[in-house]
């Protein structure tokens, strides 16, 4: 993915609150707030009574929620939301300042997007099924600028906050890890060029958990489970799909079904440890 120069404004002047983010010299303009702000942001940005998509986010069950709309009138469509949707605390809309998009231009960034976050099982996206690869099909002259839209859109949100459309790691400068205890676990681990964390698909976790396991490795595991990102067999719990996580100790702990210290049961070939690795690769 190429370098981004990314303009950040908080009308508040905190991050909690009213946001922007765009990317320099691009008309597209992602604005993220909160459920209560949606008529503050109508009259501070005109621009979400444009056509654009938009994003409600929120929690159940300790399981996060994007749900992936369009609109000719943003913000109206969401207001029908405030009243038929209790899920949503949090919302981004993502639109143009410059450019006359029509319907078809945005049901098919939104048919993007959806196909591009359903397949993460971190997330719950519940819109109601996969849009064919034909929803709001366009000619090639418009179909390139909306593609181009799409991908600045996940950037955007990955820079407000949401991970929704990272879910697989990065293909270039892997280093791989493992951390196996006989007839228990055996999984393997991905270190992508950009920092982040995946077992990997196939692993295998432990399919009992400790007595001394914490609160958070127990919900933790229940909510891969629930996810279906873990599936459990005779054995052993699989993992359905490259997982992401926060950090090489919490993929150890659920792998093991108890607390670990990731930094030193993760190794390569069994000898350099994720402690000895990550010295040796620090930059000065």
């Amino acid at each position: 993915m190429k370098s981004r120069s990314i303009k950040l404004y908080l009308c508040h002047g905190e991050p909690s609150g009213i946001r922007t983010a765009q990317i320099m010299m691009s008309p597209i303009i992602s604005i993220a707030f909160k459920r209560h702000q949606l008529d503050e942001v109508r009259e501070r940005f005109p621009d979400v009574d444009k056509p654009g998509v938009y994003i409600l986010i929120g929690t159940e069950d300790r399981r996060h929620i994007a749900y992936i709309g369009e609109s000719e009138k943003v913000a109206e469509r969401m207001k029908d939301h405030e009243r038929n949707k209790e899920f949503w605390t949090d919302a981004v809309v993502l639109t143009s300042t410059n450019q006359n998009f029509t319907k078809s231009h945005v049901r098919f960034a939104e048919s993007l997007l959806i196909r591009e976050s359903i397949n993460d099982l971190r997330w719950d996206v519940p819109n109601h099924q996969k849009p064919s690869a034909k929803a709001g099909k366009l000619p090639p002259f418009d179909e390139d600028p909306m593609r181009e839209f799409v991908e600045q859109a996940k950037v955007l949100v990955g820079a407000l906050g949401w991970d929704l459309f990272r879910d697989t790691p990065d293909a270039e400068n892997n280093t791989h890890f493992s951390f196996a205890k006989e007839n228990a676990y055996e999984a393997v681990m991905i270190v992508d060029s950009k920092g982040s964390f995946y077992v990997q698909r196939g692993s295998k976790a432990n399919v009992e958990e400790s007595k001394g396991a914490s609160t958070t490795v127990r919900e933790h595991r229940k909510a891969l489970l629930d996810s279906g990102a873990l599936v459990q067999n005779d054995k052993y719990l699989i993992f359905e799909s490259d997982y992401r996580f926060n950090s090489p100790s919490a993929a150890a702990s659920v792998v093991a079904g108890y607390g670990r210290n990731g930094k030193t049961s993760w190794k390569i070939n069994g000898n350099t440890t994720f402690k000895e690795w990550e010295k040796q690769n620090k930059k000065e």
